[in-house]
């Protein structure tokens, strides 16, 4: 259970064990009276708050969060290939 339908758990609980107090709720159950609180907002407005979790989490892959490093890997890479194919130019040269 997770985001809004945890709070709406938990808001359920408050009302129904500890009159809908976010503190009380806190101490009898140990949840942080926070998330009561947003969860007892829906029951009251008819709005329902949601995360923006999906838009911001995750790690972003290492070649966003460090561009130049990329730049960086590729010319290193583009050197190899260039002295790998110019060593076996060289073996070629010698084996002619």
């Amino acid at each position: 259970m997770h985001g809004a339908e945890r709070r709406a758990f938990q808001a359920e609980m408050a009302l129904k064990y500890c009159q809908g107090s976010p503190r009380l709720t806190e101490t009898v159950f140990g949840w942080g009276r926070e998330n009561v609180t947003v969860g007892l907002a829906p029951k009251r407005t008819g709005i329902t708050c949601v995360g923006a979790q999906s838009f911001y989490g995750g790690a972003k892959p290492w070649e966003e969060q460090q561009p130049e490093a990329l730049l960086g890997t590729t010319l290193v890479s583009t050197r190899t290939l260039v002295n790998s194919i110019q060593a076996l130019e060289h073996r070629l040269v010698i084996l002619v």
